[in-house]
């Protein structure tokens, strides 16, 4: 049963316990193809226009760092498609699994009886900040940072996540956001 969907996260209640999913695949193929699109119409219509392969040395340093931009904008959109997590949350244990294609990693945090989180916020720093300023932090039975995270963009995501998860499982959650706390 599909409990939320949080950004990049669904949230879901199976019957081995809370499932969180991460997917951005379609997202990621259309940034992917979209860039790819940009490479193709600046080359094909670009003011230099098609020439033999010879000649692109001399078509200028614009074009070059233009195109390998977007390649590498290209080549990201490709990796982000195909990079899931998948987090169980069981009366036992967190178990986590990030996938890059065919490789695969998972990682196994024993749970308390709550979960704990604590709620980090990066600060944005004029026009320049992080694209994801809140990260969760999931702490292991002493209370401690176990290495664990999932990031979002915005606080209202955030509240949704808890709540999410806290119609289902008792949390402990640190929030500096309302507590004041560091």
């Amino acid at each position: 049963m599909m409990l939320d969907r949080v950004e990049r996260y669904a949230v879901e209640q199976r019957a081995e316990g809370i499932i969180l999913r991460m997917r951005q695949g379609g997202r990621a193929l259309a940034v992917a193809f979209l860039s790819l699109a940009v490479v193709i119409v600046s080359w094909w219509w670009g003011p230099y226009g098609p020439r033999p392969s010879g000649n692109w040395a001399r078509s200028g340093a614009f074009y070059w760092i233009w195109s390998g931009f977007f390649l590498l904008v290209f080549l990201l959109g490709l990796l982000g498609a195909v990079y899931t997590e998948d987090w169980i949350i069981t009366d036992q244990e967190i178990l986590v699994t990030r996938s890059l294609g065919p490789w695969s990693r998972g990682r196994r945090l024993p749970r308390a009886h709550t979960v704990g989180i604590h709620v980090a916020v990066r600060p944005r720093g004029g026009d320049h900040g992080p694209i994801f300023p809140y990260r969760l932090h999931f702490l292991n039975t002493e209370g401690k940072d176990s290495g664990l995270s999932v990031e979002f963009q915005r606080a209202h995501s955030v509240d949704r996540f808890l709540e999410a998860l806290r119609a289902r499982v008792p949390l402990d959650v640190i929030d500096p956001r309302r507590t004041g706390q560091p």
